[in-house]
């Protein structure tokens, strides 16, 4: 079998680890200041289409959701999780749905009645 190993020198991992943050930061604001005044094209269109509009408003609170999903099953477990491909697929895929079922019910419940009072 061949396994290719990329050993970096000190020099480059400390560069690495100081600077990829920065890098990657630099680089997503690249890429979305111009969509923040008008240009993209037809990614910018393909993105704005209605169809992801309820997504839009999901994502949020999926992200503030997960981590308390994830410590009620990992601290609720009974037992030591096996790691193996096909095991965390489906932790991660019962984790995303759980998620986005209890973001979808806190949407209903909470920010849209909120939102309607104003």
């Amino acid at each position: 079998v061949w396994t290719w190993v990329l050993e970096w020198s000190l020099e480059a991992q400390s560069w690495f680890a100081a600077y990829y943050v920065f890098c990657w930061g630099l680089g997503l604001a690249l890429l979305f200041l111009p969509w923040s005044f008008g240009y993209g094209g037809l990614l910018r269109r393909v993105l704005e289409h209605r169809i992801f509009s309820p997504l839009a408003r999901l994502t949020y609170g999926v992200y503030l959701v997960h981590p308390f999903v994830n410590l009620f099953f990992t601290y609720g477990a009974s037992t030591w999780f096996v790691v193996t491909i096909p095991n965390l697929f489906l932790m991660w895929l019962s984790f995303a749905v759980l998620s986005t079922l209890i973001s979808f019910a806190c949407y209903l419940l909470v920010e849209r009645p909120v939102a309607n009072l104003a």
